[in-house]
């Protein structure tokens, strides 16, 4: 059977001419097709766009069909249906009740031919077509569908490019940000309403929005075939420009990003980065950048000399504690705004956290001026406050160091005005001190100290000495106080005073003190599993300690790893450090009480604990200072503060331990006056481990070391 092709050819060329949607040229191709003469078997045509990337057919027309068989093509998702064994082979494919899937949905219509439209190697649409019963064709059938094919094609890849620039144009014409067309020469030839709205908003032109070297970033982007990035600023905005290359249109676009909240962002982060957040003044990040660059000044002018001043709160933890936090940022902020506003030299001013700043004085040679200035900014400081209608006066302690042409660091210069500012503060309050050689001297030696002390405690070098406490009344031992030594390589055993201070400087005390409790809950466990009688072992406490968190938690993992008994360990804390920190007191102490650990409190009556602080903690024993103890039974005054300590203490409930008991009448004092129990050099000094153990073992009352008081006259 012959066909006139070109006159179907002619026909079909027609309709592509026509302006018409995908959707309505599919509708008049099929009803052309199916109406040449002897060309199909059955007056069946459809067609279907091909979406690869979802395997998807999009329905686009049909005759000979319903609308639902069409609908239930659009979902088909089997890969061996036909269908779309047809668009990805790109072969004509003859659909038949034995060759489809039961499953896929197309319902298996028999001799219908799906014929691939493809351009290139891309299938764009599928045609099904019913051309034959038996899926064979004739001569003429295969010229006319080879014909039709390739202009059905043609016009669907057209269609479907052109239906994309469409959407696309259309997305860039309603997108919120702003894009812009340019030629290889850099001229714009299209922007849309996104960019006349930024010209508009910010009165600017075209030009003016355009990042600098728009020209050059234009022809970098034609030539290297990939995205430019760029940043520009117009008015109070900023954006980030991409530049991206169209090649079959010979075009750049630019794809701009409105990058002014994230900016604003950045910018915040860095600020909060380098300036304290409740004072808004430079924070330790930018004072150690500050005192670089006048380091570096220095190098550059052998004359130029300036002053760091660290100033640190006396006592400013009492007014968080009596008038809370709120209050005290108040002040702080309060004091930040003083030294700011002081116009008493060319400075700089920074906090550095909690209650201490920073005053750099610049172009100053003379340590006296320094002095002189430093009074100043303590008179400023010390100005009553207004707080809630309270009326607060502070002092400071105020540590100087000098920035001059010797080899200087930031850290270490910032290290040497902490050290005089810790020199100030051992003085008392209200004080300043300058770093001097001396200093200087005193810090190299305490950062050896440090570094040995950290190798000592690692390779065990750190004991503990055990100095007993003892019953009163029959003179038996009680428990015993837990008291460190340094079994220096050199120097022998040294005592406290060598190292604590420099361990509580450095913030080695807590490793120092977590070492101290592992060895004695070992000990603990050791005397219970031999059965001696059972002993419990006081171990202090420091302020520095007391401030870390995980505290508690580390001290039962000592116990638990140990296998001690909890009730034979007490926690010795300070009076001071109690006083300071009632809040934080009262949590550990009922903290570590739930652990069945005992407190006791040290050094009792040197402190300025109120009743009403003493009355909520939960405290096991009271431990009456030595400094009431030495003068006993002459001095009234001791006498008079002992005895209320300990009639004070039984009233509460709590035991009361005297120390530094060294002779007789002490002894006979506190008997008269129901003391429960004694240590000092009378009864035993501190001793290792095995005297200890063997005066534990004996079970034996402790003889005193001094010979009975025959008369003892107690003052009334």
């Amino acid at each position: 059977m012959s066909f006139d092709l070109s006159e179907i050819s002619r026909e079909l060329l027609l309709l592509t001419l026509e302006d018409d949607s995908v959707e309505k040229f599919s509708e008049k191709a099929a009803a052309y097709i199916v109406s040449i003469p002897q060309f199909c078997n059955k007056p069946i045509c459809s067609f279907f766009l091909v979406h690869s990337q979802k395997r998807h057919l999009q329905p686009l027309a049909c005759v000979g069909c319903s609308p639902d068989q069409i609908a239930d093509y659009r979902n088909l998702k089997n890969p061996d249906c036909l269908f779309f064994v047809a668009a990805r082979s790109g072969e004509t494919t003859v659909m038949n009740r034995e060759n489809c899937s039961n499953d896929c949905g197309c319902d298996g219509e028999s001799g219908l031919h799906i014929v691939p439209l493809r351009k290139g190697n891309i299938t764009v649409a599928l045609m099904a077509i019913s051309l034959s019963a038996d899926g064979m064709l004739n001569d003429g059938q295969l010229k006319v569908l080879q014909g039709i094919s390739d202009i059905l094609a043609k016009n669907f890849s057209r269609m479907v490019n052109l239906r994309q620039k469409e959407g696309m144009a259309l997305l860039v014409h309603e997108s919120p940000n702003p894009i812009i067309e340019c030629d290889p020469e850099g001229e714009v030839v299209y922007a849309n309403p996104a960019v006349k709205k930024i010209l508009w908003q910010h009165s600017v032109d075209q030009d003016e929005l355009l990042p600098s070297n728009h020209l050059e970033y234009v022809r970098s982007a034609m030539r290297l075939h990939t995205p430019e990035s760029v940043k520009g600023e117009v008015g109070n905005s900023a954006f980030s420009w991409t530049y991206h290359y169209m090649e079959e249109s010979d075009r750049v676009f630019l794809f701009g990003v409105d990058i002014s909240e994230q900016k604003r962002i950045e910018t915040q982060l860095a600020h909060d980065a380098m300036y304290d957040e409740l004072t808004d003044l430079p924070n330790r990040t930018n004072l150690l950048s500050i005192l670089k660059s006048e380091l570096s000044v220095i190098k550059r002018r052998d004359d130029y000399s300036f002053a760091l001043l660290l100033i640190d709160l006396d006592r400013f933890k009492t007014v968080i504690e009596s008038l809370g936090f709120q209050a005290g940022n108040d002040v702080l902020r309060e004091i930040g705004l003083r030294l700011r506003n002081w116009r008493g030299h060319d400075k700089v001013v920074a906090r550095l956290g909690g209650d201490e700043f920073a005053v750099i004085l610049e172009e100053i040679n003379s340590v006296s001026k320094v002095m002189e200035l430093a009074t100043c900014i303590n008179q400023l400081i010390s100005e009553p406050f207004r707080v809630n209608e309270n009326r607060i006066s502070l002092t400071v302690s105020i540590g100087i160091a000098m920035g001059n042409s010797l080899n200087q660091t930031p850290e270490g210069l910032l290290h040497n005005a902490s050290a005089a500012v810790y020199r100030a503060k051992r003085q008392g309050t209200n004080h300043t001190e300058v770093f001097d050689k001396e200093m200087h001297l005193n810090a190299l030696a305490r950062l050896q100290v440090h570094n040995e002390l950290r190798q000592a405690i690692d390779s065990g070098d750190v004991v503990v000495y055990y100095q007993p406490v003892l019953g009163l009344n029959d003179l038996r031992v009680r428990g015993f106080e837990a008291l460190a030594r340094w079994q220096h390589p050199e120097k022998g055993l040294l005592p406290p005073g060598h190292f604590i201070p420099v361990a509580e400087e450095t913030g080695l005390i807590y490793a120092l003190g977590a070492h101290i409790i592992k060895i004695v809950c070992k000990q603990l466990a050791e005397w219970k599993a031999a059965n001696y009688p059972l002993a419990w072992v006081s171990v202090n406490l420091s302020a520095h300690q007391f401030q870390i968190d995980h505290l508690v938690s580390d001290i039962m993992r000592a116990i638990v790893d140990a296998g001690a008994d909890p009730s034979r360990l007490f926690i010795e804390i300070t009076e001071g450090t109690a006083a300071e920190h009632p809040e934080r007191a009262f949590e550990m102490m009922s903290r570590l009480r739930e652990h069945g650990i005992r407190i006791a409190l040290d050094d009792f009556g040197t402190g300025y604990s109120s009743m009403s602080y003493l009355k909520r903690f939960p405290i096991d024993t009271l431990k009456l200072d030595r400094s009431f103890i030495k003068g006993l039974p002459e001095s009234q005054d001791d006498a008079a503060i002992a005895t209320t300590v300990i009639n004070m203490a039984k009233s509460l409930g709590m035991k009361v331990v005297a120390e530094g008991v060294e002779d007789e009448r002490q002894a006979m004092f506190l008997r008269l006056q129901q003391c429960d129990e004694v240590q000092g050099f009378l009864y035993g000094k501190p001793m290792p481990v095995h005297n200890a153990t063997l005066l534990l073992k004996a079970g034996a009352r402790v003889k005193s070391e001094s010979p009975p008081i025959k008369r003892i006259k107690i003052p009334q």
